[in-house]
């Protein structure tokens, strides 16, 4: 099971899950992503969570609100990103090669494009609830 899974809220209020209550999982490219108005990622054990306003720009870390200057435009549309990575640690030694451990990163974010350039903000979080801000 995944450390932390996907909702997805829509402007209608009504929401996706990416694992139903039967269990089955929603895929991510299921999502109407023109209709979203926030998505964020909850741990399993709904401890931490990190969710995107996608009218506003605004990123909320468990309860602290993260808001970028330069990067609202009432005008120009917030997009969605979202992914995660699989890090396998590897141990070497004489002609063996072993798995030492596996890591989990979730990216979760928005880019936006304003006057022409684009930008990115995203929140990096590992299966350890450390996080990680990178804009560009």
């Amino acid at each position: 099971m995944l450390q932390y899974v996907w909702k997805a809220h829509y402007m209608d209020e009504t929401k996706l899950h990416q694992f139903e209550e039967d269990d089955k999982e929603t895929l991510f490219k299921e999502i109407e992503q023109n209709k979203l108005k926030f998505f964020a990622i909850d741990s399993k054990d709904n401890d931490h969570f990190v969710m995107v306003n996608l009218e506003n720009g605004e990123i909320v870390i468990d309860k602290t609100i993260l808001s970028f200057d330069g990067l609202h435009n009432k005008e120009e549309d917030y997009r969605l990103i979202y992914f995660r990575r699989v890090t396998k640690d590897m141990i070497s030694g004489p002609g063996t090669l072993k798995e030492s451990g596996t890591t989990t990163r979730f990216f979760i974010g928005f880019q936006i494009t304003i006057e022409e350039k684009n930008s990115k903000v995203m929140i990096e979080v590992n299966d350890k609830h450390q996080f990680k801000i990178h804009t560009k």
